[in-house]
């Protein structure tokens, strides 16, 4: 589980080394991040819905150009692909919506309903997946064991597909075949 670090006392982040404060200060990052994103889907999802109501205003295309354009640029700074190309084609469309290239009609809007559905429901469950702190001995130790055992699962994954990273070789299956990223941290002042 990713610790929720703000509740932390500026005393007891003091007492961490440099390199759990690096890690405190990227996993803070990533956080204020995933909130960031979560609000830009949230505005996108309300602004499209009333947009397919008929409510397609030059501000509400804009507001959505501009949340599209930023979960893009989000994307980018957590480093994850599949967001980044959606919100990248949503800006595309929306762009040509504000120029007036395109109109915002019916299934145009409920394109960008589904990319936004898609985002919310396949995409940031799996950023946001959070397992139990393991405070016990022994299922720390489970729990590594596990860790282990999944890292050899993937190493030959990737020997049988010939491939040297996780990214490297999702970008060569199907999407259901693609193999998440891990992040595991042990945090000794747990």
């Amino acid at each position: 589980k990713i610790h929720n670090f703000s509740r932390k006392t500026p005393a007891e982040l003091a007492r961490l080394d440099n390199r759990t404060r690096e890690m405190f200060v990227e996993v803070s990052r990533f956080e204020k991040r995933l909130s960031e994103v979560m609000l830009k889907i949230n505005i996108l999802n309300r602004d499209l819905l009333t947009m397919e109501k008929g409510g397609a205003t030059n501000d509400l295309v804009n507001r959505c150009f501009r949340a599209a354009h930023n979960l893009k640029g989000l994307s980018h700074v957590i480093v994850i692909n599949k967001l980044t190309m959606i919100a990248r084609e949503m800006e595309n469309l929306l762009e040509e919506l504000r120029k007036g290239k395109r109109q915002p009609t019916p299934p145009r809007v409920d394109v960008l309903l589904k990319a936004v559905d898609v985002i919310r429901e396949g995409i940031l469950p799996h950023m946001q997946a959070r397992t139990p702190v393991v405070t016990d001995v022994k299922k720390t130790v489970h729990a590594l064991k596990w860790a282990l055992a999944e890292m050899d699962r993937r190493f030959e994954i990737l020997a049988g597909a010939r491939k040297r990273d996780i990214a490297a070789y999702n970008t060569s299956v199907k999407s259901d075949e693609r193999i998440p990223y891990l992040v595991i941290i042990i945090d000794e002042l747990a």
